[in-house]
C-alpha cells in the first residue's frame, strides 16, 4: 500500500491511500502514518480511501482504531470514498 500525505490547507491533511488496506504490514504502515500525525499535532485529517483496492476487517479495525485516536486527541477524521 502506498501512502500519499499532503496539505490540503493550512492544518487539513489529505492520507491518500492506493493498494490493498489489509491486516499485517499495511495495517503497520496507516498506524505509523497516524503516529506521525498525532506527534506533528495534526488534528484534522481526511482518508483519500478511492483508490483502495481491496479493504478486509482488519483494514476496517485500523481505520477505525486510527479514527478513535484522532477523537481523543480532539481532532477530525473523514473518508470521502469507500472501495466497492
Amino acid at each position: 500500500m502506498l501512502i500519499n500525505k499532503k496539505e490540503l490547507k493550512p492544518g487539513i491533511i489529505v492520507l491518500e491511500l492506493s493498494g490493498p488496506l489489509q491486516m499485517g504490514v499495511e495495517c503497520k504502515q496507516l498506524e505509523l502514518a497516524f503516529d506521525q500525525l498525532l506527534s506533528d499535532n495534526h488534528r484534522h485529517v481526511i482518508v483519500d480511501l478511492s483508490n483502495v483496492t481491496k479493504l478486509d476487517s482488519g483494514g476496517l479495525g485500523k481505520l477505525v482504531n486510527c479514527f478513535s485516536r484522532l477523537k481523543t486527541a480532539a481532532a477530525c477524521f473523514a473518508s470521502p470514498a469507500l472501495p466497492a
